[in-house]
């Protein structure tokens, strides 16, 4: 690439506009070697240029081609590609230090398929690992084709959290899974392990049901509104238990069936309720056992869609999937419609989507690999004491690293690890020139720690935005400037 810089014409490639997804296929498509080899040279020879033409949210070929022959100073050679992929999977927006990732490029191939561990970002105990399978020879993925149980492990202690989610390319020739991992010891220095144990395809089936939402809602009117104590806190723990109660006394005195209940037995509708202003809708569905691999590919229901009689539109929600439920055996799926609320109700048509998985290759795939220990973290004791529920529990630990932070509590008479019921703590940093870093709840976990102690934890992510749009990645240098931690409202001094 670098041989041809000088021959291509600039107004030519300036003109042509790459998708997100373009520009990481493209450096994918590359000779990684052969750039970095021609980019040695260029330092020697002094004929390197990094002029790169851009225009606001857009990216040409000419922007990615000398991106990719890029050379950082000190003689190491920036791997674009590792940027790329993050950005292909976060957002082109998201703030990716690119010294802060480390290359890892393992792969492994078996059973028609090649699995890679691309790239990691990594804090002391939290990891955000990037994987790529594509088929061996070459072909494309089936429409609605997935990994399932993806995870990392180390020997002797397995993660306490790790969640994943996938993006199919739109040539469907490589699958990107994002793996977010949290452990109650350090990973750095360990070695880690990187597995999947099958691909499967995902086919919907969208029903029409007869469920008149706002006959439901008149039984028991759930109105709920978010107050600023749990905006940011795990709903899952702080905010639908109470709400799953409240639609509990509503189905008492209202029943309905759905679609479809001989295919899918089991399967049931949970109710409905206005949620901060906009309607939520419930489905239930058998939980199945969760130590089981293959639980992952159960059916499930939720409903997607609801049809508006009054101008025929069809409505999209958003929602969340195997929720605990208080009902043993049974997992919960919530569907939110920000436009609607209460008003709608006598006009909405719930379409009722069935999802049916099939397996297509069995494996395992496993990569083993280790990360080194740069130091980038920031850790402070708080020893703060908080009730819950007339339980006690200490925080003993606050980090804030390159992903983002993580508070750990520890209970004082419990004898098994479990979450606090209805708190979730706070997390702050401010940063030497009075700048306030806010930190946004992404997950919460339990576990026993080394001791033998009953452990929790909370992760939590940083956004540019309330919106949760632009996650930020800190950089080694931005971690320096960090000079106090703040956990709920009690304050830690950074040396």
């Amino acid at each position: 690439m670098i041989d041809i810089l000088s021959t291509v014409d600039d107004e030519f490639l300036s003109g042509m506009e790459l998708s997100e997804e373009e520009v990481y296929l493209l450096s994918g498509q590359l000779n990684q070697e052969r750039i970095k080899e021609k980019a040695r040279q260029g330092i020697v020879k002094g004929t390197v240029r990094q002029t790169v033409r851009m225009r606001p949210r857009k990216m040409t070929k000419w922007a990615v081609g000398v991106i990719l022959a890029a050379v950082l100073l000190g003689g190491s050679v920036a791997v674009a590609h590792n940027l790329d992929a993050f950005r292909f999977y976060l957002g082109a927006k998201a703030v990716i230090p690119d010294e802060e990732i480390t290359d890892v490029s393992k792969s492994v191939s078996a059973y028609g398929v090649k699995m890679t561990v691309d790239s990691v970002i990594a804090g002391e105990n939290d990891f955000v690992t990037l994987l790529t399978f594509e088929l061996e020879d070459g072909s494309a993925f089936p429409e609605g084709a997935e990994f399932y149980d993806i995870n990392l492990c180390m020997e002797g202690n397995g993660m306490n959290m790790a969640v994943s989610s996938a993006r199919l390319t739109e040539d469907r020739k490589q699958i990107v899974s994002l793996i977010e991992s949290s452990s109650g010891e350090s990973l750095l220095g360990r070695e880690i392990t990187a597995k999947s144990l099958g691909l499967y395809t995902e086919a919907s089936r969208d029903v029409n049901s007869d469920i008149s939402l706002q006959e439901c809602f008149q039984q028991n009117p759930t109105r709920m509104e978010i107050t600023d104590s749990i905006r940011d806190t795990p709903w899952d723990i702080t905010l639908y238990p109470d709400f799953e109660q409240q639609l509990i006394r509503q189905l008492s005195s209202f029943q309905a069936d759905l679609p479809l209940k001989e295919t899918y037995p089991g399967f049931g509708f949970g109710g409905v309720g206005i949620i901060d202003g906009k309607l939520n809708i419930a489905l239930y569905f058998p939980a199945g056992d969760e130590h089981d691999p293959l639980n992952e590919l159960r059916s499930e229901a939720v409903i997607k869609q609801l049809i508006d009689s009054r101008t025929v539109e069809i409505h999209q929600g958003s929602y969340r999937v195997g929720l605990p439920s208080a009902i043993q055996g049974m997992s919960l799926n919530i569907s939110e419609f920000e436009e609607l609320d209460e008003e709608d109700l006598p006009y909405l048509t719930p379409v009722v989507t069935y999802i049916t998985r099939d397996i297509l290759a069995k494996g395992p795939w496993e990569i083993t690999f280790t990360v080194k220990d740069q130091g980038k973290n920031i850790t402070v004791s708080p020893d703060m004491t908080i009730n819950v529920g007339g339980e006690e529990a200490v925080l003993t630990e606050a980090n804030i690293s390159l992903v983002g932070g993580y508070v750990v509590g520890e209970w004082r008479n419990r004898q098994e690890p479990g979450l606090p019921e209805g708190y979730a703590a706070s997390l702050r940093a401010v940063t030497k020139d009075g700048k306030m870093l806010r930190f946004k709840i992404s997950a919460a976990s339990c576990f026993t720690n080394q001791e033998g102690d009953p452990c929790f934890k909370f992760n939590y992510e940083i956004f540019e935005d309330e919106q949760k749009k632009n996650r930020i990645f800190l950089s080694g240098d931005k971690l320096a400037e960090i000079k106090k931690i703040i956990v709920d409202d009690h304050e830690f001094q950074i040396n």
